[in-house]
């Protein structure tokens, strides 16, 4: 059950429009639905000879029913991707990894090219990350903190002890690139929680092993993108949200970067 539930999150976070998801939730019903305005054109244009008001009238029915399908499309497609991302969070935290098992998230998702690959793609969660809706931004910060704390080997590499990027294949999560960007780009008050959350379990993953997480993330760029942050107050977030974070943050930064 548990890889099945990730062979499907997978499936589904690899569509990248509602049309793609459409496939794959319900793959029959898929060409009634896309070609029924077409259909309805063409039956309403074998009827319509020498009747030209119904002929309008037919297609602008048509027209309408197109639109609110796929306006229920694009709401279907919203749901389930932040169902799917806020479930995955769910299930790493209510099954987490253990030291002494053999079995990691990273285990089970090393077979790449055959179909033993069951945990979502690295980029399909990264695409999340930077998608311009900020739904989806906001619940894969959420997932991607969650990763940090109970599935560090998605996050980390799969090689014990080894955390150099060399070692890392290329289904790891490339946060220490990612994090400086993300931040300087985002502009959402309700996302900055999230985000700055998951900045601090990244951090910690690589405390907790005794590593230094600066030789991954790059400190100067990322306190830039910090301090242009937070002179802006998290553009208008509230406070109690990102605050508490902030302090630990600041005193994990090497000390010549606090001081510039």
């Amino acid at each position: 059950v548990h890889k099945a539930v990730l062979q499907y999150s997978k499936s589904i976070l690899r569509c990248k429009r509602a049309s793609s998801l459409q496939e794959v939730i319900n793959p029959v019903a898929t060409p009634t639905i896309l070609s029924g305005a077409v259909s309805g054109n063409s039956i309403g244009g074998e009827k319509a000879h020498g009747k030209s008001k119904k002929n309008k009238q037919s297609s602008e029915s048509s027209t309408s029913t197109s639109e609110a399908e796929r306006e229920e499309m694009e709401e279907r497609y919203e749901r389930v991707v932040l169902s799917v991302l806020c479930g995955l969070g769910w299930m790493v935290s209510c099954r987490p990894e253990v030291s002494d098992t053999t079995e990691t998230y990273a285990s089970i998702q090393s077979f790449r090219y055959s179909e033993n690959h069951f945990f979502p793609e690295a980029s399909s969660i990264v695409r999340l990350m930077q998608s311009s809706r900020g739904s989806f931004r906001r619940e894969a910060f959420a997932l991607v903190g969650k990763l940090c704390q109970f599935a560090r080997s998605v996050v980390l590499s799969d090689h014990a002890g080894d955390t150099s990027p060399e070692s890392q294949n290329d289904n790891m999560l490339p946060l220490g690139t990612l994090i400086p960007s993300v931040l300087s780009a985002e502009r959402d008050p309700t996302i900055f929680a999230s985000l700055m959350e998951m900045i601090l379990t990244y951090i910690a993953v690589f405390q907790g092993n005794g590593n230094d997480p600066w030789k991954y993330l790059d400190p100067s760029l990322f306190t830039k993108s910090l301090s242009k942050t937070v002179r802006r107050a998290c553009y208008g977030a509230p406070a109690i949200g990102w605050g508490p974070t902030i302090l630990p943050i600041v005193a994990s930064l090497p000390i010549l970067d606090v001081a510039t």
